[in-house]
């Protein structure tokens, strides 16, 4: 039988997986450039289908529909690997930053149950306003009060909405926006010392 921390590590690892996938989807959707790692994954399999027959050239005849069918299933299973991977690891360099950033930011209790998964990132591009969206285990109160920590460890400041809920309706629970621009604002000190 499952212990409780081993099962939560489990499910943490499934979601983290699903989301990394999902945010790298999104990425090449927003990110078109990216679409050029797909470009040359492609001309690359095309290039092997086309050639595909020197692999069985001098293959017995005994055998030859057995190796030819082999060689067509590894080559599509190569080319379907590639593409999940290349799209995994854009969702895992997409978020790496962020994430090690709420670690620096939230204390070990917070993070008892995780770390808060990154699973949407997007620009405005005339505000240059950063929508974030997080899973997490954190509540929100706790991201609230880590306001300054979080602004600071990403080098960022908070625009209204700042922080809430996440989700189609803005009320799910593990689901945790945020609405970020560059640069971390100056407090205001007033007067440092007086001149006379």
């Amino acid at each position: 039988m499952l212990k409780k921390s081993e099962y939560l590590h489990k499910k943490y690892k499934r979601i983290k997986r699903y989301l990394r996938f999902r945010l790298g989807v999104q990425q090449l959707i927003f990110k078109p450039y990216l679409n050029s790692l797909f470009v040359a994954v492609l001309v690359g399999f095309i290039l092997f289908w086309k050639e595909k027959s020197d692999l069985y050239s001098h293959t017995p005849k005994l055998i030859l529909p057995i190796w030819r069918s082999m060689v067509h299933i590894l080559g599509i299973s190569v080319f379907l690997f590639i593409f999940v991977f290349i799209v995994y690891m854009i969702g895992e360099l997409t978020a790496r930053r962020d994430e090690g950033d709420l670690i620096i930011a939230f204390n070990e209790k917070d993070l008892q149950n995780g770390c808060p998964i990154l699973m949407k990132k997007i620009q405005d591009k005339k505000t240059e306003v950063t929508i974030r969206e997080f899973y997490s285990n954190t509540p929100l109160k706790r991201w609230l009060e880590s306001k300054n920590e979080i602004e600071d460890s990403m080098n960022v400041h908070f625009v209204t909405p700042h922080i809430e809920y996440g989700g189609k309706n803005r009320d799910n629970g593990k689901r945790i926006l945020l609405y970020t621009a560059k640069g971390r604002k100056r407090t205001e000190r007033g007067m440092l010392y007086d001149r006379e």
